[in-house]
């Protein structure tokens, strides 16, 4: 049964235990590239810098840029 991990850094240090951190940066990479906002993340981005630059991005897109947040989460 899977137990959901307390908090985004467990999350991620899942994700590199079982190899599935490369496939969430292509993923990230490839919805924001459909939702044409101008975000690429390099595949050997560590977790830390991938949490803290989404962050960043989320938090400018509900400040400034409302209706492609919405879009966004609609890709996502």
């Amino acid at each position: 049964m899977f137990v959901a991990p307390l908090n985004t850094d467990l999350l991620l240090s899942e994700a590199q235990k079982e190899d599935l951190y490369l496939k969430l940066v292509e993923q990230v990479n490839k919805d924001f590239n459909l939702a044409n906002e101008s975000l690429d993340f390099d595949v050997s981005i560590a977790p830390i810098d991938l949490k803290v630059r989404l962050h960043d991005k989320i938090y400018q897109l509900i400040q400034y840029k409302f209706a492609e947040y919405l879009n966004l989460l609609y890709i996502i």
